[in-house]
């Protein structure tokens, strides 16, 4: 492709790393002609490309449209399928490095074994080296055969690492394992509900292969976006009330939080109202009855209700979102700021409609 002494810098090293050249890809383009990102993401964008450009031998000091307008430079601006064939490579070996290394380490060999003296059936959902990569805080839904039947046996992972908010992350966890409930056992597979959520697995099958660890993207599950939040502000109560009653499990009581242990809370506003008015209902529906709250607010209207998380999350992604708050701050009626208000009215609207909702018949789990 080309030599260069500080390849890694521009390309990434073997095992990770930032690689400039990353930053040419056309979808930074967008960001830096879009008036939805703020000034610091399009600096960052700026500097990387300025740091490739002077790795290559170019210094034009530290004005990016120098470079951008200069002959030199567009000459070797990075093409889309290069910056693509590197990325894949890249991530290949960084794959296969993190899969080496982690299936090493004491803490998932121990994991391993204790699946293994478990029983557990589902050899797929079991802690991985992803657990590791990305310090996952989750439950991994499995079962076991005991006694002629089949139970659920949820894997729990804490990391917590002495954050402010750990015993509030373990509380939500540990709401996921009291509001795992399995639903049915057909051939191979299962399918249980956690909270609202959907989650399927399959039965006796080995594992030969990894989740890729360098995708940090994965399919979004129908419900799990409302079910999360739910789960999120049910967690912030009950650490709340603990701390206020002297009780600390993981954190220190002289430096605590109660919040802010995840990006579900960016959603807050779509469901405060809702919690709020149907709390006894949203309760009583999370322990492997969800039709109790399909019945009091209707199903169609718990799913627009639902389609909002997903849409929330498709319009804000981080660098949108962090702009909104400053528009908002700012009084500023960015069209940011106008899709923001779409969403609560259609909000208000669905919240107008349950309350009106009288149902004629009983709706059941499908």
């Amino acid at each position: 492709f080309f030599r260069i002494k500080n390849l890694d810098v521009v390309i990434g090293s073997i095992i990770g790393g930032s690689r400039a050249i990353d930053y040419f890809d056309d979808k930074y383009d967008e960001e830096l002609n879009s008036e939805d990102i703020k000034d610091y993401r399009k600096q960052t964008i700026k500097k990387n490309r300025i740091k490739y450009f002077n790795y290559r031998g170019i210094d034009l000091g530290d004005d990016y449209d120098s470079y951008a307008k200069n002959p030199s430079c567009i000459d070797i601006w990075p093409k889309q399928e290069d910056i693509k064939r590197i990325k894949e490579r890249s991530d290949y070996y960084e794959n296969q490095a993190n899969i080496e290394i982690y299936t090493n380490n004491d803490l998932y060999l121990i994991a391993l074994k204790k699946n293994e003296e478990e029983q557990l059936l589902d050899k797929d959902n079991i802690i991985s080296p992803l657990t590791f990569i990305q310090n996952l805080t989750c439950v991994y839904p499995n079962i076991k055969y005991v006694d002629g039947n089949y139970r659920i046996k949820p894997i729990v992972a804490i990391y917590a690492n002495d954050a402010l908010q750990a015993d509030e992350m373990l509380i939500h966890e540990l709401n996921h394992v009291i509001e795992l409930h399995l639903l049915n056992v057909k051939d191979n597979s299962y399918k249980c509900i956690c909270g609202w959520d959907y989650i399927g697995g399959n039965i006796n099958q080995s594992t030969t292969t990894f989740e890729d660890t360098t995708n940090l993207n994965r399919n979004i599950r129908k419900y799990e976006l409302f079910s999360e939040i739910i789960n999120e502000l049910l967690a912030q109560r009950v650490a709340k009330a603990l701390h206020e009653n002297g009780t600390f499990i993981l954190t220190d009581k002289e430096n605590y939080l109660d919040k802010n242990a995840t990006t579900y809370e960016r959603s807050t506003f779509l469901i405060k109202e809702f919690l709020e008015t149907y709390f006894d209902e949203i309760i009583q529906s999370r322990k492997g009855n969800i039709e109790i709250i399909w019945n009091k607010v209707g199903k169609e209207n718990f799913d627009q209700l639902n389609e909002l998380f997903h849409v929330f999350k498709e319009s804000f992604p981080l660098p949108k979102y962090n702009k909104l708050k400053d528009d908002l701050r700012n009084n500023n009626n960015s069209e940011l700021v106008k899709k923001y208000s779409e969403i609560i009215n259609k909000r208000d609207e669905i919240l107008k409609s349950m309350k009106e909702y009288s149902p004629n018949e009983s709706i059941s789990m499908k």
